[in-house]
């Protein structure tokens, strides 16, 4: 059954004479966190926007700023301790900023989907399936056509089950189907398939993609895996020390990178079938201390060791970013 049956009118794709409307837009993003005596700089000055029907992949290690970017997009930032936030988030023309709390229950009841890393603590072990579904897709014979949509075998039996009788790949489809249920115009998908195998990897990565293919709502998928992204991202946004080092294209990405993080990430990559005879990389040094960042470039103090360890065949051509190459 193709989601468009199961979850209403299809919303469209973007047409050739159609510009795309964005559905979401981050405006110089400042997020930081008291720690005791420390601050926490999360965000760092983020900008960016997703368009109406497009897949961006948000990149970068752990402790970049990507799930909180993401908590920001969803509105579910922490009330105690309260950030300190600056800027704007943009959702469906009001700032998940600047709204009460009811606002952003109510637009992340209509504009908003979810689907995190691990859907075992997403989901209540507590309740069967078919009851954790029905609250959003509000009746039962919706909610077997959502799970049929998403791919879940003998949808009807497992509004009967709980939780922890299904396996990874199965709960995770439960999520998406949730996900879909309000017809959203944005899917955050916060690590969505870390903590799944290679082949049910793939096949929740398809069942995404085709979310905007057939329904036409917008994604973005945050991952620590540059390779992931390259799946099924038509942009991706890698970010570095609570910061944006370069935004592109995938395909531009992936063959003409323009940030030596970006080249070095993807020298990191496992190919298949590997090069033996090439030695596997890693990144050296480490991402910097939120609490200390660094002034000017967070990328400086690893900078010159990564750029020296780089193939020169691919090297980026230059830095978009005012920073000086090293020799």
């Amino acid at each position: 059954m193709a989601l468009t049956d199961a979850v209403g009118h299809s919303r469209g794709g973007l047409g050739a004479d159609q510009a795309p409307a964005s559905v979401a837009r981050l405006e110089d993003l400042v997020i930081q966190f008291r720690r005791g005596p420390r601050t926490v700089h999360a965000l760092r000055g983020v900008s960016f926007s997703i368009a109406r029907g497009e897949i961006v992949g948000l990149v970068g290690e752990s402790g970049s700023g990507k799930t909180v970017l993401g908590l920001a997009l969803l509105g579910l930032l922490p009330a105690k301790p309260a950030p300190f936030v600056r800027g704007q988030v943009i959702v469906g023309g009001s700032d998940m900023l600047a709204a009460s709390a009811a606002d952003r229950r109510r637009i992340r009841r209509t504009q908003l989907g979810a689907v995190f890393q691990d859907p075992m603590t997403s989901l209540n072990p507590t309740m069967r399936i078919g009851r954790q579904v029905e609250e959003v897709a509000r009746s039962r014979r919706e909610a077997i056509r959502l799970l049929e949509a998403v791919g879940l075998p003998d949808a009807g039996a497992r509004l009967r089950s709980f939780p922890h009788e299904l396996s990874g790949g199965m709960r995770q489809r439960v999520m998406i189907a949730m996900a879909v249920a309000t017809s959203p115009a944005l899917i955050v998908a916060d690590e969505p398939t870390t903590a799944l195998d290679v082949t049910v990897q793939a096949q929740v990565l398809d069942l995404l993609k085709s979310l905007r293919d057939e329904f036409g709502c917008s994604l973005l998928l945050i991952t620590h895996d540059l390779g992931v992204a390259s799946e099924i991202a038509d942009r991706v946004v890698v970010l570095y020390g609570g910061r944006v080092a370069e935004i592109g294209a995938t395909s531009q990405m992936l063959t003409r990178p323009q940030h030596p993080y970006t080249a070095a990430l993807l020298q990191t990559r496992l190919e298949a079938p590997a090069d033996r005879s090439r030695p596997l990389r890693t990144l050296t040094g480490e991402p910097p201390d939120a609490s200390a960042p660094p002034p000017g470039c967070p990328f400086a103090p690893r900078r010159c060791r990564i750029w020296r360890g780089l193939d020169r065949g691919r090297r980026p051509a230059s830095e978009p970013m005012p920073w000086t190459r090293p020799p």
